[in-house]
């Protein structure tokens, strides 16, 4: 009896196996998946913005006053931005306007003597101050995407409202000292170019670093004031949010 149950047994065991062996396996190919933290940048976005700034200014017709051809101008932004990006695979297009309260400012001084050490000798001095107050940007933006981050290239065009403020005084010994002020304010035009970074750290927000070097060119400015020259480096960090 036990000798007829092992050979059933064994035949079983032969037969699941040549059933098993018989049915062909499949395998369902599964498309590749995105990687579980990759961002789509593309839409519209709105946000804030600050900068530190370093730059020089300065005025030609200034020269004949002993005034430098240049000096620093110093300060910050604080502004808003919109935009909108379309990402094609790894790269991203995009254009952004922003606008920024300014309060950088710069200050020369100068001055020339007339008829040194004699009865006539005469002096004229002044004190001029240069300050940015608002700034317009509206550049495109390319750039590659990876993960939750991409970084860009920029350039665009700038609007700027400068402000400059002359002091001078006038001391001679006919008409003793006399004091003289102009303020002239006007919106300058330029170039802008930089280049940031942007990181995802929400599906909606993101924050962002950007370097740009902004370049204003020649404007007239009244009768006394021409060629006003600025040129600063603008360091930012910004928020933004996805719409």
């Amino acid at each position: 009896m036990i000798r007829y149950l092992s050979v059933i047994v064994t035949a079983l065991g032969l037969s699941l196996a040549s059933s098993q062996a018989a049915e062909p396996t499949s395998h369902k190919p599964q498309a590749p998946e995105a990687p579980a933290d990759a961002v789509n940048w593309t839409g519209l976005y709105a946000g804030i913005h600050g900068s530190v700034t370093s730059g020089e200014t300065g005025l030609s017709e200034l020269a004949r006053l002993n005034f430098p051809s240049s000096w620093d101008m110093n300060g910050g932004t604080l502004g808003v931005q919109v935009g909108y990006n379309h990402q094609i695979n790894d790269v991203v297009l995009g254009i952004e306007a922003d606008y920024a309260l300014a309060g950088i400012e710069g200050r020369g001084r100068g001055g020339v003597v007339y008829f040194p050490g004699t009865p006539l000798q005469s002096e004229i001095s002044g004190n001029l101050n240069i300050g940015l107050r608002q700034m317009i940007t509206l550049r495109p933006r390319i750039g590659v995407a990876a993960g939750r981050s991409f970084v860009y290239a920029t350039a665009g065009a700038v609007a700027a409202d400068l402000e400059a403020h002359l002091e001078t005084v006038v001391t001679s010994p006919f008409f003793g000292t006399q004091r003289f002020s102009d303020t002239t304010r006007n919106f300058v035009f330029g170039w802008t170019l930089g280049a940031g970074w942007e990181h995802a750290f929400t599906d909606k927000l993101s924050v962002k670093t950007e370097y740009l070097l902004v370049t204003l060119d020649h404007d007239q400015w009244g009768n006394t004031m021409e060629e006003a020259v600025f040129r600063g480096h603008f360091l930012r960090v910004g928020l933004n949010y996805r719409f």
